[in-house]
This record gives structure tokens, sequence and C-alpha cells, in this order.
């Protein structure tokens, strides 16, 4: 039999992942959400933070534009949405001041997504709870981004490209690496070699085309 393949690396926990379980747990023992005033403030106190972060996100914005560091930054453009599964990424090229800006577009997409949802679940369903865990996660999520470091704190910029904050806090991205994981373990224990994915597939398919 030949050599099995190590088993991938776990993925890295972290204290985010518990974050909205926490503020959920204290939320509920500091607010009555039966209580329309205790409402009422969760609702301020969610315009506030989110009228906050969106500010920074001006302000670093007006910050990136005239950013006049010289340098190209090699990044991928994801393909469409809808398009055919593990569809290749397009190489692209951007100036630092490019690619900052995109970044800062990036992100008020996000959070305008986000506030969006949580917007309507809360006033469809009269719920504050949703208010209290975004007003306390967008703000943190931006505090630990790369651009507010760079702009707002001053620090010293790692290089870029800089890893896709999607994929970082992502908990479906995080579910479907586990499951991938778990599922090469379940193959390797059986003796066989694991799952490939379609990019792999299509890879072979293309050499076997060239081949005939």
């Amino acid at each position: 039999m030949g050599k099995t393949a190590p088993a991938p690396a776990m993925p890295t926990f972290s204290w985010m992942m518990l974050l909205p379980l926490v503020v959920v747990f204290v939320s509920k023992q500091i607010f009555d959400f039966e209580n329309e005033e205790d409402v009422e403030f969760c609702r301020t106190v969610y315009m506030v933070m989110h009228g906050s972060v969106l500010c920074c996100l001006g302000y670093m914005y007006t910050k990136a534009k005239a950013n006049a560091q010289v340098g190209i930054v090699k990044t991928t453009e994801k393909a469409a949405f809808g398009a055919v599964e593990d569809e290749p990424d397009t190489p692209k090229e951007q100036s630092v001041a490019e690619y900052d800006v995109a970044q800062v577009f990036t992100q008020l997409q996000q959070l305008g997504l986000g506030m969006c949802i949580t917007t309507f679940i809360a006033y469809k369903w009269n719920l504050a709870i949703p208010l209290v865990l975004q007003s306390v996660t967008n703000p943190l999520q931006m505090y630990q981004g790369n651009l507010f470091k760079v702009y707002i704190l001053g620090e010293r910029a790692p290089k870029r490209p800089w890893a896709d904050p999607t994929k970082q806090a992502g908990i479906w991205n995080k579910y479907k690496d586990m499951k991938k994981q778990i599922d090469d373990m379940q193959r390797d224990a059986q003796g066989l070699a694991p799952r490939k994915s379609g990019k792999e597939r299509r890879a072979i398919n293309k050499k076997k085309v060239r081949q005939n």
C-alpha cells in the first residue's frame, strides 16, 4: 500500500467565534427586551455605533485614496456570482491606493448588507438582540482590520494583499473546511485517497485530453 497523505491540520480556534454567545448572554442579564425603553435604548446604541463605523470608513477612504505609496499589489478577482463551482479567479494588478480603496468598499458592502438584514429582522419581529450583537461585533471587526490599524492607529501596514476577512470570519467557510478535513480523515481511515476538488478534477481531465 502506498503512502497515505498526512492528516490535515485542524482549523485554528478564535475567541471571536464565542463572542456572539457572550454578547447575547450578557445583554440578557442587563436588558429587559420586553421593556420598550430598553429596546429603544438598544436601537439608539445600534445607530450611534454604526454611524461611527460609517464615519471611520469614510475617513479611511479619503486617506486610502490619497496614499502615495509606490508599489503594485497582485490580487485575484473572484468569479462572478452564479459562475461554475471552483471557477478560477482572474489575476489582477492594482496600485497600493487602488487596493486599499477597494478594501474600504468591500468592508462597506459587507457592513451595508449586514445592517439591512439586521434592521429588517429587528423591526419585522421587534427583536433587539440582533441590534446589540451587531453593535458590538461590527465595530470590533473593523478595529481588528488592517485598514483601521494603518489609517486610524498609524501602524505599519502588513504586506499586501491582505487575507480575505470574509474567509477569516465566515462561519460557513470554517464549516466547509472542517467538513472537508473530516471527510479526508474518514477516507484515509478506509485506505482511500483524499477527495479531489473540482479544480483538480478539471486539471486531470484536461491532461487526459492532451494525452489522447
